[in-house]
């Protein structure tokens, strides 16, 4: 089986930290080295980290932020696949054997599994609602198409092979809160060869506890960091001429609108972002925009209604199976029902 290795972007998480690294030594498949990138903590992570001794490697760097901490990792990578773990977040046992044999199988690029939102206290898990990526996303649109359409999916449920991710430019330095997706988008669109896993779970930690990062998660920097993204992210598709199908420029039409209305709640925007954003919302009034936007929350609440889901379509979303608790409690977790 094909070496993995683990990168753990780490900024004061010393009463979480600890619970990933082992999650990620327990795996079925063991990675063949744990990289953790610790981002200038303040509290006790140092000591955490350095208790597992030389079954991690431990960088330390001054607080820049989670793309420079995973950049510091995947310098140093060795493993012919790489697995971005957050340093709250866990994964069922089999996660890295069964992707692993995914990519291995299908010589893919990349590999995506099902993810889900949960609480954990004392040993006692509760999922917040349901799984998403149940099954693969739909295929009448390609993954760059569908994220551009308000569909995302978390670094932590993927496997990627390292030459792969060698093809583009390192995670930006200047993002908090949108790197993964700014990266992910330039991923998208080199066309990778990308499959779907089912069998094993990422679990995304819901927790009041410090951030990866010092600074940089104020609603006006989220702001910014959308605003930023969105405009490079059409920068990019001009460049490579992939046109947008009528649906996904309407979606993302639609999320330069709904940044333009935000800004009017910040100070600091140039008026060359607000003219930009103008440039790719303005092929219909803002008339049309305000009826679109009832129309999708009275889509949600129908869709909440007739399915008990929040999440759109693309995520493919469903209920806990028995399969999932029997996952979760290998881990070994009790299950809040």
């Amino acid at each position: 089986m094909a070496s993995i290795s683990v990168i753990i972007p780490n900024f004061n998480r010393e009463k979480l930290v600890g619970e990933t690294i082992q999650n990620m030594l327990d795996q079925s498949l063991a990675p063949s080295e744990v990289i953790v990138v610790d981002d200038g903590s303040t509290d006790n992570s140092i000591e955490v980290i350095k208790a597992f001794g030389d079954r991690v490697r431990l960088i330390q760097q001054e607080n820049q932020g989670p793309g420079a901490a995973r950049n510091a990792g995947l310098k140093v990578a060795t493993g012919k696949y790489i697995q971005f773990m957050d340093s709250d977040d866990l994964a069922s046992l089999n996660k890295l054997e069964i992707q692993a044999q995914a990519l291995n199988q299908y010589q893919a690029d990349m590999v995506y599994s099902p993810w889900t939102k949960v609480y954990i206290e004392n040993k006692t898990l509760r999922f917040q609602d349901h799984i998403l990526q149940k099954q693969a996303l739909p295929q009448k649109l390609s993954i760059l198409e569908w994220f551009l359409s308000g569909w995302s999916i978390v670094l932590q449920s993927c496997l990627f092979r390292r030459e792969f991710l060698l093809r583009t430019a390192p995670f930006r330095h200047d993002l908090m809160v949108w790197e993964d997706g700014e990266y992910m988008v330039r991923l998208f669109t080199l066309h990778p060869k990308i499959i779907f896993a089912p069998s094993c779970l990422t679990l995304y930690r819901l927790h009041n506890f410090q951030k990866l990062t010092e600074s940089g998660t104020s609603d006006g920097r989220r702001l910014q960091d959308r605003i930023s993204t969105s405009l490079q992210f059409w920068e990019l598709l001009n460049q490579i001429h992939q046109p947008l199908k009528p649906f996904v420029r309407l979606n993302f039409g639609f999320e330069c609108w709904s940044m333009l209305k935000a800004m009017e709640q910040f100070t600091g925007f140039s008026e060359e972002e607000k003219r930009n954003l103008e440039k790719l919302s303005n092929f219909y009034p803002a008339i049309f925009w305000h009826l679109f936007s009832y129309f999708r929350r009275a889509m949600i609440r129908l869709r909440w209604q007739t399915t008990g889901s929040r999440w759109i379509y693309p995520y493919q979303s469903a209920f806990p199976t028995q399969g999932d608790y029997q996952l979760v409690k290998l881990m070994g977790f009790e299950v809040e029902r």
